[in-house]
């Protein structure tokens, strides 16, 4: 009797579990699978974390200093490609080192311009210039930045805007502009990241490399647009 009651009872149980087992296989891959998620997502963070470290470290690699007219040469090599494969700049023709070397000359009266360096070879520059040649709008300038190919992605960009835009606030610049071929997904997003908005478009204003582009400008306040506003400094006077 008790041997028919201990059988009834694993019968009980069989039945019970053979009900169940659907839901218990179904709570078992959940959990597995969740167990993958986090592994993945542990995985996700240590490969940023390393890749942030280096990029850090690289960073600290990386000098900023001003640009001369002997650089004319080396900036150019990284402008041209720029010019005859890109629609980045709406220039059609690659400038002369001469040419390009009086853009230094003529854009050190009065505005910054800074070169980036890693192990003495420069990747990448940036520089203001005049936003518009009308007095009134001495206190805005137009900022622009080009990097070797390769070097994107490795914060040169920002340590390169970041002392550009140190430089103008004080010259008293009290607004920055970026003038963006359109689509530039990579500009825009660079330029968001570094506190500017858009505030203008235009739609098929330019043609190049057999289509038709538009333009965004973009903007970022440096000051506080005090009225009246202090005189605008040029550049070499900061050097002083």
């Amino acid at each position: 009797a008790n041997h028919l009651s201990i059988l009834k009872i694993l019968i009980e149980i069989f039945k019970i579990s053979a009900r169940n087992a659907p839901r218990i296989l179904i709570y078992y891959m959940e959990k597995l699978t969740h167990q993958q998620k986090q592994r993945e997502k542990f995985r996700k963070k240590r490969k940023n974390f390393k890749r942030k470290r280096s990029s850090m470290k690289n960073i600290e690699e990386i000098t900023i200093r001003p640009v001369t007219e002997a650089d004319a040469e080396k900036l150019l090599s990284i402008y041209a490609p720029y010019v005859t494969d890109t629609f980045v700049t709406y220039e059609y023709t690659v400038p002369t080192v001469e040419e390009f070397r009086e853009r230094i000359r003529n854009t050190l009266q009065a505005y910054p311009y800074f070169a980036a360096v890693e192990n003495g070879r420069i990747i990448g520059y940036a520089y203001a210039s005049a936003f518009h040649p009308r007095r009134a709008y001495l206190w805005s300038a137009e900022a622009t930045v080009y990097l070797e190919r390769g070097v994107r992605g490795r914060g040169v960009g920002r340590l390169l805007y970041e002392r550009l835009e140190e430089t103008l606030k004080q010259q008293n610049v009290q607004n920055v502009n970026a003038c963006i071929a359109y689509p530039n997904p990579q500009s825009i997003a660079f330029h968001e990241k570094m506190g500017y908005r858009a505030v203008g478009k235009f739609t098929d204003c330019a043609y190049k490399l057999e289509q038709w582009l538009g333009m965004i400008w973009m903007e970022k306040m440096l000051g506080a647009h005090e009225n009246p506003p202090k005189e605008f400094i040029p550049y070499p006077e900061i050097l002083k």
